[in-house]
């Protein structure tokens, strides 16, 4: 399981309750309870399958200064999206981020604490710079 947040949810009132948890059978998604999962989350899904090493992410949709960007824009679901995110985590597999081209960044680590320690050094911005 991972947990997401709703499809279409403003993220200034999103609670922990509000959070959904889904998962992936057979090429299926699957999610509990009756509200849809971001469109984003069988990249994510996905991302987590192919990466055992990562054990959390962050997608937001700013990006981080001085990080690099995935070559391609692809729209929100995109499976392509994560074969490119798949890559970069190859290459730095214990923790990092990537931005998405148009689309916002991505935070991975393998553990808490790793995230914590990125998380205080990143700076983010509001305009695709790119």
């Amino acid at each position: 399981f991972i947990t997401v947040s709703p499809r279409n949810s403003d993220k200034n009132y999103l609670t922990s309750d509000k959070m959904i948890h889904c998962y992936i059978e057979n090429d299926q998604l699957y999610y509990i309870g009756d509200n849809k999962p971001s469109v984003d989350s069988p990249i994510q899904l996905k991302v987590y399958n192919e990466c055992q090493e990562i054990h959390y992410m962050i997608h937001g949709h700013a990006f981080i200064k001085n990080a690099d960007f995935t070559k391609e824009y692809y729209l929100c679901g995109d499976l392509r999206e994560a074969d490119e995110i798949i890559r970069h985590i190859k290459n730095n597999p214990t923790f990092g981020c990537l931005n998405l081209k148009n689309h916002g960044f991505i935070i991975y680590s393998d553990t808490i604490s790793n995230m914590e320690k990125l998380i205080s050094k990143l700076d983010f911005y509001y305009n695709n710079l790119d």
